[in-house]
């Protein structure tokens, strides 16, 4: 019978061997760490280019600006009223749409930014509720997609793991240098939303979206299909236009217009801006507040420019 000796290190052999054990766990751990950063900065990077790639419109710049010139304070009028409470908390479809129309210069686009910053502070740190919002601006070639785009893009980002639908759709619109169609994107939006327990999407300014070809009815009817699969909370703003208001016949509906409140607190913001003698003397300050609050009838939009000088 053949015999076999095992050398078994043990003193400092013993030592030295762990040591060089551990170095090599060590160094396999550092690679894994390195590799798996790489490979998420090139996820990273790459889902950039998808939301780039699916709209080049950032509504969140455009809020950041509204949010800097609204007045602390205003708008609250409209959170604490019960038809918004009830449009931010039910789950009846019947009542999950708000339309909000309102006179030219009403101040509807600074309120749907009040919306859209009451609700991503209540949620921000909910990943299971989704928030996309837009600004219709005639000044812009606004096409159906570039809003769907848009919408999905934001959505799309809120989620832990992107959407392998929509890696796969802009590979291969990307192979073939083309864009994506109302149809692919459709699709991939009740994808999307159907990954949140509650989305809520707020789009301001409708009668600045085309009409003419179509374009504005198309968006709200996708918007509407998606609630009808989906916890989905649809808040629109718009001037009255009967061909936009007919989407939203029977549906909840609460008027836009600047509030004296309101506009007292705008015009006690903007004071500072006043010629010294104005600012020193609070009789005056209570005189113009009340002139220019019975003139500008609920403009507020009127009442910003004409302080500001544009």
């Amino acid at each position: 019978m053949t015999h076999f000796n095992i050398f078994v290190p043990s003193g400092p052999l013993l030592t030295q061997c762990s040591h060089v054990t551990q170095q090599t766990k060590n160094i396999a751990e550092s690679t894994k760490v390195g590799v798996d950063r790489l490979v998420r900065q090139q996820d990273q990077e790459k889902f950039q280019k998808i939301v780039e790639w699916l709209s080049s419109v950032n509504p969140k710049l455009k809020q950041s600006d509204l949010l800097r010139s609204r007045q602390e304070g205003t708008g609250q009028w409209f959170l604490e009223t019960d038809c918004f409470r009830q449009w931010v908390h039910s789950t009846n479809q019947d009542e999950q749409t708000l339309f909000c129309p309102g006179i030219p210069g009403a101040g509807k686009t600074l309120l749907a930014s009040t919306v859209v910053n009451e609700i991503h502070q209540s949620f921000q740190h909910d990943k299971s509720v989704g928030l996309a919002f837009f600004y219709c601006d005639f000044r812009e070639s606004l096409t159906i997609e570039a809003i769907l785009g848009c919408l999905l893009a934001q959505l799309a980002q809120r989620l832990p793991v992107f959407p392998e639908l929509l890696e796969d759709l802009y590979d291969d619109h990307l192979a073939m240098r083309t864009r994506p169609t109302t149809s692919e994107l459709v699709e991939i939006l009740h994808v999307t939303v159907s990954r949140f327990l509650k989305v809520f999407v707020v789009i301001d300014a409708l009668d600045e979206c085309e009409v003419s070809d179509g374009t504005c009815t198309t968006v709200i009817e996708q918007i509407f299909s998606l609630q009808k699969r989906n916890n989905l909370a649809f808040l629109a703003t718009s001037r009255d236009q009967p061909d936009i208001s007919i989407n939203f016949e029977g549906l909840p509906c609460l008027r836009i217009r600047a509030t004296e409140g309101d506009i007292e607190k705008f015009l006690r913001g903007q004071m500072r801006v006043l010629p010294n003698f104005v600012q020193r003397s609070p009789e005056l300050q209570t005189d113009i507040v009340s002139k220019i609050t019975e003139a500008v009838d609920g403009m507020q939009v009127i009442l910003s420019n004409n302080l500001s000088g544009n």
